[in-house]
């Protein structure tokens, strides 16, 4: 049996054993300090990407089966959250007043756990607003998959993470600190449960390392008035009346509502682009005839530097090295004066005089 599946972002976890093993992970870590990202995209941007915006309540939570995918033959578990549609100011249901929404991930029968990263988890109970689009289509049928769901907890408005969203002086929409909301803290997947716990340092390191954070945390405190689901409901209305007009916003197409007990297909996975890499370093000077040398008898000799043989001879000259002619042995004396510097006289014999000079 394979603990995992060739497949980008979705890991196949045992129930007992890797999931448990996330599950101490998570308390051991201050919620603070577990990783989560922020909207990239403002308010405007996911109206406008959204087909249908609606607040509502999970009324039922059901797992299945796909019949595979392009890229993988063995059938994948899929979640199938059913909500009770209460407001939709943008788009409508084909199935009225509910929608069951299909998301890649879930218990497999075998009592492993396909876990998809950024992919919400939901619980019955659970009050969202969410803005979907490709419902049955897409792995994860709200844009920006997770970034696609605000929770609404005490009246109050979350990310899906539990960020709260908050309300600039200017109007707009901003994101503050992570809170520790019960919808985040708990979660179920199929049988088994896991949450997060808030971790206190009782170090003395530790300690320091709290101050600091929450000194930093001070520092960067963003100014703004928390949301709650009645001001956050009048923000997403004035979105929309500023892109869509009455007629416009009755001419959507219903967005369809998936049935889990029908048969389907996963979707193929294909990455957005070709895959490039880049490289920050300055471009090399090609190899020269030595270096290929030692390259090529490293990897004939399986990546060892210990040579078994001797390397191979270099064929001609060295490159940038000139040809020089073979050295000669002069006796001393009797040098050949050089181009550069005139040829020395001799020193005079004694009781000989040199010829040119005068006598005394």
């Amino acid at each position: 049996m394979m603990s995992r599946l060739a497949v980008p972002r979705r890991i196949f976890a045992p129930t007992g054993y890797r999931l448990t093993v996330l599950t101490m992970l998570l308390m051991a870590l201050p919620l603070a300090a577990a990783g989560h990202t922020r909207p990239t995209k403002d308010l405007g941007q996911l109206t406008d990407e959204a087909e249908l915006i609606f607040e509502g309540v999970v009324t039922k939570v059901d797992y299945g089966l796909s019949d595979g995918s392009e890229a993988e033959d063995r059938p994948l578990p899929h979640t199938f959250v059913t909500y009770r549609i209460d407001q939709a100011p943008k788009g409508r249901s084909a199935a009225g007043g509910v929608i069951t929404l299909r998301f890649l991930g879930g218990p497999a029968p075998d009592g492993r756990i396909l876990v998809v990263s950024n992919v919400p988890n939901f619980g019955v109970g659970h009050r969202d607003m969410l803005f979907v689009r490709g419902n049955g289509q897409l792995d994860c049928p709200l844009v920006d998959c997770d970034k696609g769901r605000f929770r609404i907890s005490n009246e109050r408005m979350f990310t899906d993470d539990g960020t709260e969203v908050l309300l600039a002086p200017t109007g707009q929409v901003l994101y503050g600190r992570r809170q520790p909301i019960p919808e985040v803290m708990q979660k179920r997947v199929g049988p088994a449960t896991f949450g997060l716990k808030r971790a206190v340092p009782n170090l003395e390191g530790d300690e320091k390392g709290k101050q600091q954070y929450q000194l930093a945390e001070q520092q960067l405190k963003i100014q703004g008035e928390p949301l709650t689901i009645q001001k956050f409901r009048a923000v997403v209305t004035e979105q929309i009346s500023k892109r869509y007009r009455p007629e416009q916003l009755q001419a959507l197409r219903p967005v369809p509502s998936v049935n889990p007990a029908d048969r389907f297909r996963a979707q193929p996975i294909t990455p957005k682009g070709p895959v490039t890499i880049q490289s920050l370093a300055a471009p090399q000077p090609p190899r020269t005839q030595s270096e290929q040398m030692e390259v090529d008898m490293l990897a004939k000799n399986q990546g060892n530097p210990v040579f078994k043989e001797a390397p191979p001879l270099l064929k001609g000259p060295l490159p940038g090295l000139q040809e020089r002619p073979p050295l000669q042995v002069v006796p001393r004396g009797t040098e050949p004066p050089s181009e550069s510097q005139p040829a020395a006289p001799h020193a005079p014999v004694p009781g000989k005089a040199s010829p040119g000079a005068e006598p005394r």
